[in-house]
């Protein structure tokens, strides 16, 4: 199932399943990949694997796990795992570890561990 929801990105470059994008918004709307509103390439697989390389704004998800190589603003998942450098914002997963190396804002999950430090 597909539930990736939208990257709101600043710099650097997300892949999804292996395959590289940049810009402001990508997100997967149905079996899309949708870059700043375009579509650019469709998603087969159900599973998803996210890694954001750089600095970005939010991330949001409904399962699944992220990888942020980089700064981030807030995040959250309903479902998964969330692992980055620095967070400004908050971290939200309802099922999930969250491995951060600093957190400024509030950190929630109900069924998982934090590492890191939370500011």
């Amino acid at each position: 199932m597909k539930s990736f929801k939208t990257i709101f990105a600043s710099s650097g470059s997300v892949t999804i399943n292996g395959s590289g994008f940049t810009g402001k918004n990508i997100a997967i709307d149905g079996d899309n990949i949708v870059v700043d509103g375009k579509v650019v390439q469709g998603v087969a697989e159900k599973e998803l694997s996210i890694v954001v390389k750089g600095d970005v704004e939010k991330v949001e998800t409904l399962s699944g796990s992220v990888v942020v190589q980089g700064n981030v603003g807030d995040i959250s998942t309903s479902s998964g795992d969330v692992e980055c450098d620095n967070v400004s914002g908050n971290v939200s997963t309802m099922s999930g570890d969250v491995d951060c190396i600093k957190i400024f804002g509030n950190v929630s999950t109900m069924s998982g561990d934090v590492y890191g430090n939370v500011h």
